[in-house]
């Protein structure tokens, strides 16, 4: 999984990956994500609560997926059951708005830029070691970069938000 990651991360930063970009439904994608991690949500007595106003996103939807799969993982991971994880996605003037929010320790105001750099895990107000490569976060920014948005994280102390934006296209063509 390591060397996989590592290969996935330099393919991304050299610009040797072409996304297959398509008109994607918004509900599908939220909707495969939430089959495929239910049961791990599950096991940490989590909710997945999903919202959209938006119907579709130029995007590649196996790299959205793979984003949204790092993101709500790392929320699952980091927060104590019971409780809940929102996953939702807004339109805004400058894109579409996409947002993990958990309620989980938060994440040092110190170390909220240092996240994103490969093989950098922080250590909450819970310090036992978490599995993981370190490369997740590295991997979904350069993915987000690839569809010229971008990536950050916002953190209260008792949660974080990780956002993403991906670019407002006009709106598809319908078929004939």
């Amino acid at each position: 999984r390591l060397i996989n990651e590592i290969l996935d991360l330099e393919r991304l930063r050299s610009g040797r990956i072409q996304l297959s970009r398509q008109w994607c439904q918004v509900k599908h994608l939220l909707a495969h994500l939430v089959q495929g991690i239910q049961p791990l949500a599950e096991q940490s007595a989590l909710e997945l609560h999903t919202q959209t106003e938006v119907s579709q996103v130029w995007a590649d939807p196996d790299r959205i997926l793979q984003v949204l799969t790092n993101l709500v993982g790392n929320a699952i991971k980091f927060s104590p059951g019971p409780g809940l994880i929102q996953i939702t996605v807004s339109q805004q003037p400058n894109g579409i708005l996409w947002q993990v929010t958990d309620q989980g320790p938060g994440i040092p105001d110190d170390k909220i830029d240092t996240i994103f750099e490969p093989f950098v895990q922080v250590n909450g107000s819970d310090s036992r070691p978490k599995p993981g490569t370190g490369l997740g976060l590295a991997i979904c920014r350069q993915i987000i970069h690839h569809h010229q948005g971008q990536l950050w994280a916002t953190s209260t102390g008792t949660g974080t938000t990780f956002a993403f934006t991906l670019p407002d296209l006009p709106s598809p063509v319908p078929p004939p």
